[in-house]
């Protein structure tokens, strides 16, 4: 699993080897990898995860450069935005158009630009993310590939150039 965002107190990571629907109960084989920029709550997220005894499957690499966060992608399990906030959301259709499936907050903006793609959780519920975060695991190799194969040809919509013609045409409009 990756999740990649900006660090802030977010209450959709904390769950535990104890919370009866984590997906860390299986043991060592499930890695969350939460890659983001150092920021203020970097140390209470560390203090978290000892506490939690979860050091073994939780990574904190930092800041991941852009040319490396492709093969992150297309290794993960799935990629989790667990925003409870969110204005676009691009790090997720980023992952989405590499391969990667999506597990998203039901927050903001997020399930209009995502669609039916994503599998969503309910922002904020640790409990309903850890349970998303397990049938993503648990998916057959055909159902996998269809969300895969989904996200993909959801992502083409999504362009720069395409946009920027969109944004153009509005001002010469107006």
């Amino acid at each position: 699993m990756q999740a990649l965002k900006n660090l802030n107190q977010n209450p959709s990571v904390e769950f535990s080897k104890e919370n009866s629907t984590s997906p860390f109960k299986k043991g060592d084989s499930i890695k969350l990898l939460i890659a983001c920029a150092r920021s203020v709550f970097w140390e209470k997220l560390q203090k978290m995860i000892q506490e939690m005894n979860l050091n073994s499957q939780v990574l904190l690499p930092g800041r991941i450069p852009d040319e490396d966060l492709v093969v992150l992608y297309q290794n993960a399990a799935a990629f989790v935005m667990p925003s409870l906030m969110e204005g676009f959301g691009l790090p997720a259709l980023e992952a989405m158009a590499v391969g990667c499936p999506i597990i998203s907050s039901n927050a903001g903006s997020l399930p209009e630009i995502y669609g039916n793609i994503a599998t969503y959780f309910t922002a904020g519920n640790s409990d309903d993310l850890a349970k998303k975060m397990q049938e993503v695991l648990e998916l057959n190799k055909e159902e996998r590939r269809k969300i895969i194969d989904k996200g993909i040809k959801y992502t083409k919509q999504f362009n720069w150039d395409k946009a920027g013609k969109e944004v153009l045409n509005l001002y010469e409009k107006n």
